[in-house]
C-alpha cells in the first residue's frame, strides 16, 4: 500500500504510517530544516522541499496507485464557508491544496489531522466546510477528537482526526471505526529511562531561581506570592488558570502538550528533578519517536563534524600517513627541531596532518551551519552561502590572514562579477576569525589598483549572523552551546600512537630513514631510486 504525506514536518506521522504497513512514496514539506530530517530518516522516499501551493500533482512522478494521503494543513477560515461551492470553498487556504491532491490521486482513504480548535473554529463553519468538500470529492467522512495519552504516548495532546473512505470502498467494507482507547496511561517515569545524551536548552539564572521553588507537578501557585507577581508580570492579574506558567512536570504524570520551544513562559515544561527544559531526546521519547530517529539540527551538525574529524585522525599505517603525499623537505627541516628523533618526526607529521584536517572540517562546519537558517542554502557550486530571496551571497574565510594577495583578488573579482550581473545582490567576505567585529566596505587592490563597492562587504561572522537572524548575539549563543553539545555527545577519544608501525613500514622501503621518506614521496621521480646523500656520514645513527 502506497501513501503520500503533505505538510510532513519532521516525519512523525509519516513514521507511524510506515510502521502501520504503508510505503511512503512522497513526502512534501516547506521547511528546509524539517526536510533535512526527513531525508535522514526516509532514505528510500521521494522528498520535496517546496511550497505546496506551487506544486501541480499532475507533474509528480508517481507510478503507483495511492492508497492513502495524509497530512494536516494549518487551520484557516474559509471566505466562502457555507456557500457549498465544493473544493472552491477552500481556495486561498492550504486545505485547498490538500483537497487538490485528494481530487487528483483519488486515494482509497485519507487522514487529515489538525488541532482541537478546528472543531469550533469560526463557530464550526470551518469544519463543516471541510467535511462538505470531502463529501463532494466522493468520500464518506468520519471524525473524532483523540487524546494521545489514550494510545501509549506520554503526552496530554489532543488532535482531531478526519478519516475519509472513498465511497466505492466504503460500500464494500462499511464504516471506519476509530481505535478504542487503551486504559493505562504512560507517564514520564515510563518513557524517560536510559535516555541517550543530547543537548537541551538552559534557563537564565533568574528564571532558574524561580523554578527551583516549584515542586514536581507544581506551577506558579506554588511560588511565594511576591515572587509569582514579579515573575508573571501582567499575566498574574489576568483571568484563567494559567497552569502552564512556571510548570514543573511530575514523574507520575504524562507531559503536557509539548511546544516547539521548550522554555516559553506561558507553556513551561520543566524537568521533574532538574531545573531545566527537556532535552532533544527527552522531547523525542515523550512523543514516542524511536532513539534511532535522526533530527537534523545543531546537535546532528556538531556530531557529523566530530565524526569527520575522528575519521581523519585515524592514521594507522604508512598508506594513511602518505595519503596526501608528505613533504620530505619539510620533514628534513623538522628533523633539526626534533633532535633527529625519528619517532618524534613521525608524530609531528601526523599532528600536522590531523590539524590540517580539523581546520578544513571546522571551515565546513561554519559554512554548513547556514543550512539551518531559514532562506539560506549551501550550494555544491557557486558561493559558500546564498540567500536568493534577500540577494545575499557570501564567501567564507576561517582567518583574516589566510588569504594571500592572489586569493584576495580572485575572491573580490568573483564577488564583483556577481554585483555586475545582479544589481540587487549584496556580496560578503565572511571572516570567522576577524581582527575585530565589523561590517565594512571591502577595499581590495587588484592588479595594483584599489577597488571598493558599497555592496561588496567585509564582515565578521558575528555581524553576519546578526544580519541573517536579526539577533545581535546569535553567534555568541552558538559558541556558548558548542562545548555543551560536544560534551553531551561524549566524544572524548584519544589519538593512538602509531609512529612505531609507520617507522617499521618505512624501513621496508629503505633502512635509511631519510632515503625512505624521499622514496615514499617521490617513487617515480627521476634518480630517486638511487639516492646518494653526501652528508649521510655526518648524520647520527641511521638518519
Amino acid at each position: 500500500m502506497n501513501s503520500i504525506e503533505l505538510f510532513a514536518g519532521c516525519g512523525g506521522l509519516a513514521l507511524g504510517i510506515e510502521r502501520a504497513g504503508f510505503h511512503n512514496k512522497l513526502l512534501i514539506e516547506i521547511d528546509k530544516n524539517a526536510t533535512e530530517t526527513l531525508k535522514s530518516n526516509f532514505k528510500h522516499t521521494q522528498i520535496i522541499n517546496e511550497d505546496i501551493t506551487k506544486i501541480d500533482p499532475s507533474t509528480l512522478e508517481i507510478d503507483s496507485e495511492i492508497s492513502l494521503i495524509s497530512g494536516g494543513a494549518p487551520c484557516q477560515s474559509f471566505s466562502y464557508a457555507g456557500l457549498r461551492k465544493g473544493i472552491e470553498d477552500a481556495r486561498g487556504t492550504l486545505f485547498y491544496d490538500f483537497a487538490r491532491f485528494i481530487k487528483f490521486f483519488r486515494p482509497k482513504t485519507f487522514l487529515f489531522e489538525n488541532v482541537k480548535g478546528l472543531i469550533n473554529h469560526d463557530n464550526g463553519k470551518t469544519l463543516a466546510t471541510i467535511i462538505n468538500i470531502f463529501s463532494e470529492l466522493d468520500y464518506k467522512v468520519e471524525w473524532q477528537l483523540l487524546k494521545a495519552v489514550n494510545y501509549e504516548v506520554a503526552q496530554k495532546r489532543e488532535r482531531i482526526f478526519i478519516v475519509g473512505i472513498r465511497n466505492d470502498i466504503y460500500h464494500s467494507l462499511g464504516k471506519y471505526e476509530f481505535p478504542a482507547p487503551i486504559d493505562k496511561y504512560l507517564t514520564l517515569k515510563d518513557v524517560l529511562i536510559n535516555v541517550p545524551n543530547s543537548p537541551g536548552a538552559k534557563y537564565p539564572e533568574s528564571k532558574k531561581k524561580v523554578l527551583d521553588l516549584v515542586p514536581p507537578g507544581g506551577y506558579w501557585r506554588d511560588l511565594p506570592d511576591d515572587i509569582a507577581k514579579e515573575y508573571m508580570g501582567k499575566s498574574y492579574y489576568l483571568g484563567g488558570g494559567k497552569t502552564g506558567m512556571a510548570r514543573r512536570i511530575s514523574w507520575d504524570e504524562p507531559s503536557l502538550t509539548l511546544t516547539t520551544s521548550p522554555a516559553q513562559k506561558q507553556t513551561e515544561r520543566c524537568h521533574p528533578d532538574e531545573t531545566r527544559p527537556f532535552t532533544t531526546r527527552e522531547y523525542a521519547r515523550i512523543q514516542s519517536f524511536p532513539d534511532n530517529f535522526k533530527f537534523e539540527d545543531y546537535y546532528s551538525h556538531v556530531n557529523d563534524t566530530l565524526e569527520k574529524i575522528y575519521a581523519n585522525r585515524n592514521i594507522n599505517n604508512l598508506k594513511d600517513f602518505n595519503k596526501s603525499i608528505i613533504d620530505p623537505t619539510k620533514m628534513i627541516f623538522d628533523s633539526f627541531t626534533n633532535n633527529f628523533d625519528k619517532k618524534e618526526l613521525i608524530k609531528a607529521e601526523i599532528s600536522r596532518q590531523v590539524d590540517k584536517s580539523i581546520t578544513n572540517n571546522i571551515g565546513y562546519f561554519h559554512q554548513n551551519f547556514f543550512k539551518y537558517i531559514d532562506g539560506f542554502e549551501v550550494p555544491k557550486a557557486g558561493f559558500d552561502v546564498e540567500n536568493h530571496a534577500l540577494s545575499i551571497f557570501g564567501e567564507m574565510k576561517n582567518k583574516h590572514n589566510t588569504m594571500n594577495s592572489a586569493s584576495s583578488q580572485k575572491t573580490y573579482m568573483k564577488l564583483q562579477q556577481k554585483i555586475l550581473k545582479d544589481s540587487n545582490a549584496t556580496c560578503y567576505l565572511i571572516e570567522v576569525i576577524a581582527k575585530k567585529s565589523q561590517d565594512i566596505n571591502w577595499k581590495c587592490k587588484v592588479d595594483g589598483e584599489n577597488f571598493n563597492h558599497d555592496k561588496i562587504r567585509r564582515i565578521s561572522i558575528d555581524k553576519f549572523y546578526e544580519l541573517t537572524t536579526g539577533d545581535e548575539h546569535a553567534y555568541k549563543k552558538i559558541c556558548e552551546w558548542l562545548p555543551i553539545v560536544i560534551f553531551s555527545l561524549n566524544k572524548e577519544k584519544s589519538l593512538n600512537d602509531t609512529s612505531e608501525i609507520i617507522l617499521e613500514e618505512l624501513k621496508e622501503i629503505d633502512k635509511n630513514f631519510i632515503d625512505s621518506v624521499y622514496k615514499l614521496s617521490y617513487p617515480t621521480y627521476s634518480g630517486f631510486d638511487n639516492l646518494d646523500i653526501k652528508l649521510q656520514q655526518h648524520l647520527p645513527n641511521d638518519i
